[in-house]
């Protein structure tokens, strides 16, 4: 293999490695944000509560909202930076994968987007909700209108309830997205090392499974050290390959959680209609 693929090999590697660390620091960061927004509005409510401070308007303000506001503050920009780094790795990985499958960079491939950004836009709206609640209680003249704290500290925890229940909504579809954006990155790299053997040998291995695959690629290291498993690797989710029996085409089988199945081929990637194509079938088995 010449230097140039043996960078753009190297790049491909340190890209997806990459991207996983990033989605692992982003579900620690959305863990640890939430966590500490109910711990702490635990404790003031139950200071409160059992009257153990019993200046309610700067308990509020000074160890409630503006604590709170201030590591928004600082987790909304996190998240935003993490986020154009994963797409920036994401259109690296994607030019990579073509460079092998092509042998030029088209940018036919659509960067996709990070699963957690769906929390970057919902911590965003909590820091804008949190500030103009931090604005009423630092100045009184915006307050005309008394309300009771009681009011406030049920509200406050009915708004909690809610937005636990959306995180919890949403952090489980960020990490159905997740499994899938993995799926893809593992699809693309396989295909990737398919097409060195292919450029070594003139044909992709000829052999019967996954497993069978892996030992094949494994020969040599250059081509794929370990070949990926689905993230599930149960309930119909797991890589199939298979190959005509002269090795000059292949097909993978995968399967997304969001988008049904999918077929990967030296052609590129489509997703495929499994009811239609047995459908197809049993029309052709009653004409002949």
């Amino acid at each position: 293999m010449d230097d140039v693929k043996t960078y753009f090999l190297e790049e491909l590697k340190q890209s997806d490695d990459k991207m996983h660390k990033i989605d692992d620091i982003q579900l620690g960061l959305v863990k640890f944000y939430f966590t500490t927004v109910f711990s702490l509005s635990t404790v003031i409510i139950a200071l409160v509560n059992y009257k153990i401070y019993e200046d309610v308007d700067s308990l509020i303000t000074l160890f409630l909202l503006l604590p709170l506001f201030c590591f928004g503050w600082v987790v909304h920009f996190t998240f935003k930076k993490l986020l154009i780094e994963y797409e920036g790795l994401e259109h690296t990985r994607n030019q990579v994968s073509e460079f092998f499958l092509h042998g030029s960079i088209k940018n036919e491939y659509k960067v996709n987007k990070s699963p957690f950004r769906a929390f970057y836009s919902l911590i965003s709206w909590i820091v804008f909700i949190n500030f103009i609640a931090l604005v009423y209680r630092i100045f009184p003249f915006l307050r005309s209108i008394n309300i009771s704290v009681v009011v406030i500290i049920i509200s406050s925890f009915v708004f909690l309830v809610i937005l636990s229940t959306l995180s919890v909504v949403a952090l489980n579809n960020a990490r159905r997205k997740s499994r899938d954006a993995r799926r893809i990155a593992d699809v693309k790299q396989v295909q990737t090392a398919l097409e060195l053997y292919f450029n070594d040998n003139n044909k992709y291995p000829v052999v019967s499974s996954w497993e069978e695959l892996s030992k094949e690629l494994r020969k040599r290291p250059t081509y794929m050290s370990n070949l990926p498993i689905d993230p599930k690797n149960h309930e119909g989710f797991v890589y199939k390959y298979q190959v005509d029996f002269r090795g000059q085409h292949y097909i993978i089988d995968f399967k997304l959680e969001e988008d049904g199945d999918y077929e990967a081929s030296p052609d590129g990637m489509e997703k495929v209609d499994l009811e239609k194509d047995r459908a197809f079938s049993e029309i052709e088995k009653n004409i002949k």
